[in-house]
């Protein structure tokens, strides 16, 4: 037999027990197919099941960022539109006061009287510029500040008077460069006057009022706004004209923009594109605009990370694995802030606001809604809005889920809002609030609505001042009408009558009286106007008591009631003379008026410590334990006989204790000694006595 027929079955031997040697050992493989084979079935199977998770976790987060976008651009263009909308009602309550309408239905228009309404508005501040009146042609009455140039102009061609016009209501202009000297960037608040008779069912429009805004504060807003939170916003009026921007972004110039186009036309919802995250949403009731943005580069970077780590995972297993945990727990925590970030803003926000999926449930609610409703969290999210908070009507009727605001938004895929105090929610606790609800859907991309959100803001307060405005109308008109019927009396009498001397001087006597009466009471409210608005000023000296108090009584010449002064002559205050003659006048005059004939009212004053304190007694009606609480508040008036047969506007006691509080003293009242009143206030000591 040959060599080469024997080495054939050895060759073939050497292969089998070669073969058995490497099952029994797998280290004896070769490196590179061993980490092939490695790699194939251990490493690959889990580096796409890594991959695979990573990419829905990326897709999730980058749904979760376009909804919180959208949520954002929401909440903002409700945030820019409540400030707007404020503006306007302020503007509105002006517009609807007697005296104006009084002042332009005259054949001759006061703008004395005009100018004085013009400036209270604009001392309001707030970012009025300026503040003007036209008539009904649109034609500048006057305006402030003052530009003897534009009264008389025609302004029927701006947008302001086309749209109070057209409304016949309140309206919110689009921006423009305004027509005062420095041509400011505004946009102008407007509402109509109406006269106060009716034809054919409703009020005359005779005249516009408006206010132009200082573009600067929305600017501001949006400046915090990107500071805040990172994200640029833009603010459009109705034309797409960009009213604030961040730096870079020229103002009062049209943006050609699809985004502001769908949001002109009522939609929201969010996009990307070239590389930027956009969120978009409609001012409520006004017609404007927001919109906000961030670099995806900056929004995404967590998901840029996460892939980073999976491809790492292709190489080392042990890396790979530390790295893809990292990047997971920096993820969850991106998207924890990105959560944060959005429930900040909820959580910041004054009115309430209550977020719901697209069946009604809800998902969410901010503290000042649990507040408001008396409620905690977990008792309203998982549960549908309209189940868990009931609404009434004034009339005291159950509001059906169907005519619920948030329904209309849900199911109309608009932006709806309520008007006036008709509409209340219930608390926990049974209570009815009186709210003003502004709801609106949030939509996708594809314009799907994926939920709502209400804001809710209680209207007690707004309530509060439309019945105290009631009351101030009221208490002044019923004032006012007493002097008035005087003055008109006695002066028909001297131009139709034939009177002798003695007869002609008590009737000028009587206007004279009537006339000083009315000086008072608009006084009065002027004190009240500068107290409110802290543009009360005094000018301190040293002022000696005694001569105060002897000029006091100088204007109550004869008096059924005795006065007893007890005033050291050398004690003096740090303060200012006029306002204290007022002070003491005014607690005078009350003992005066409500306390017996033949009674006393004792005026006295002493040292205590830094300061002086004077008192006034009376032996009169005195107040009941419930009436203290209350006797400093505006326009408050004891409801008893006694007081509404004598009148008065309920300002006294709350102007002198703005008067005592401005010279940095104290008033305050305790109930006299067998009957009757004590008013004391308490002033600091002359620095010569010091």
């Amino acid at each position: 037999m040959s060599d080469a027929a024997k080495g054939t079955p050895d060759s073939l031997g050497s292969r089998i027990r070669r073969a058995r040697a490497l099952i029994r050992d797998p280290s004896a493989l070769p490196v590179v197919p061993l980490v092939a084979l490695m790699t194939l079935t251990t490493l690959g199977p889990l580096a796409m099941l890594t991959y695979e998770s990573v990419r829905l976790s990326s897709e999730a987060l980058e749904h979760e960022i376009e909804g919180r976008l959208a949520s954002t651009a929401e909440v903002s263009a409700v945030a820019v539109g409540e400030r707007m909308e404020g503006l306007a009602h302020v503007v509105e309550s002006f517009a609807g006061r007697p005296s104006l309408i009084r002042s332009m239905s005259r054949r001759r228009i006061d703008r004395a009287e005009i100018l004085l309404h013009l400036r209270e508005l604009r001392s309001l501040g707030g970012g009025l510029s300026v503040v003007f009146l036209t008539d009904r042609a649109g034609q500048v009455v006057t305006l402030l500040p003052l530009t003897p140039a534009l009264e008389g102009e025609d302004f029927s061609f701006r947008d302001w008077y086309r749209g109070v016009m057209s409304l016949r209501s309140r309206y919110v202009s689009e921006a423009f460069e305004g027509a005062a000297a420095g041509r400011p960037s505004v946009v102008v608040a407007a509402a109509p006057v109406r006269s106060s008779a009716q034809r054919g069912g409703s009020r005359r429009i005779i005249g516009v009022l408006g206010g132009a805004y200082d573009l600067t504060t929305i600017k501001t807003f949006v400046s915090r706004f990107e500071t805040a939170y990172g994200t640029s916003l833009v603010v459009t009026d109705q034309r797409g004209v960009v009213v604030a921007a961040p730096e870079g972004v020229p103002t009062l110039e049209k943006l050609d923009d699809e985004l502001v186009q769908r949001a002109l036309a009522g939609g929201s919802g969010a996009a990307t594109r070239d590389g930027v995250l956009y969120g978009y949403a409609a001012v409520p009731s006004i017609g404007w605009t927001v919109r906000v943005s961030v670099p995806a580069t900056r929004a995404l970077s967590g998901i840029r990370e996460i892939q980073f780590g999976v491809y790492l995972t292709a190489g080392v297993f042990g890396v790979v694995l530390i790295l893809g945990l990292i990047v997971f727990v920096m993820a969850l925590r991106r998207l924890a802030h990105e959560r944060n970030k959005s429930a900040a803003i909820l959580a910041s926000m004054a009115s309430g606001v209550v977020i719901t999926d697209p069946y009604g449930t809800v998902t969410a609610v901010n503290p000042a809604l649990e507040e408001l409703l008396g409620m905690s969290g977990g008792e309203l999210v998982g549960r549908p809005f309209w189940d868990v908070v009931p609404a009434f009507d004034s009339d005291g009727g159950a509001v059906p889920r169907g005519d619920r605001f948030i329904t209309t938004a849900l199911l109309s895929g608009e932006v709806v809002h309520s008007r006036g105090y008709d509409l209340f929610f219930e608390r926990r606790d049974g209570r009815r609030v009186p709210v003003n609800v502004t709801a609106a859907p949030i939509v996708d991309a594809n314009k799907e609505v994926m939920g709502a959100v209400e804001v809710i803001r209680d209207s007690s307060v707004d309530r509060e001042i439309d019945e105290l405005k009631s009351s101030l109308v009221s208490t002044v008109s019923h004032e006012l009408r007493t002097p008035l019927t005087m003055i008109q009396g006695f002066s028909e009498l001297l131009m139709k009558e034939s009177l002798n001397q003695d007869q002609s001087r008590e009737a000028v006597e009587q206007i004279h009286n009537s006339a000083l009466r009315l000086s008072r009471l608009i006084e009065d409210l002027l004190s009240v106007s500068r107290i409110e608005s802290g543009r009360l000023r005094v000018h301190l000296q040293q002022v000696n008591l005694r001569d105060a108090v002897a000029e006091t009584l100088a204007l109550f010449p004869r008096q059924s009631a005795r006065m007893e002064v007890q005033i050291d002559e050398a004690l003096a205050v740090h303060s200012e003379y006029d306002k204290v003659v007022q002070i003491v006048t005014n607690l005078v005059s009350n003992a005066l008026k409500y306390s017996p004939d033949d009674s006393i009212v004792t005026i006295s004053a002493e040292r205590d410590g830094s300061s002086v304190v004077v008192s006034v007694r009376d032996r009169g009606i005195g107040f009941s334990e419930e009436d203290r609480k209350r006797i400093f508040q505006k326009f408050f008036r004891v409801d008893r006989p006694e007081v509404r047969k004598r009148g008065g506007t309920g300002l006294g006691l709350y102007i002198t204790k703005g008067l005592v509080e401005a010279q940095g003293g104290q008033l305050w009242h305790e109930p006299g000694e067998g009957g009757g009143s004590v008013f004391s206030f308490a002033l600091p000591v002359s620095m010569g006595e010091i």
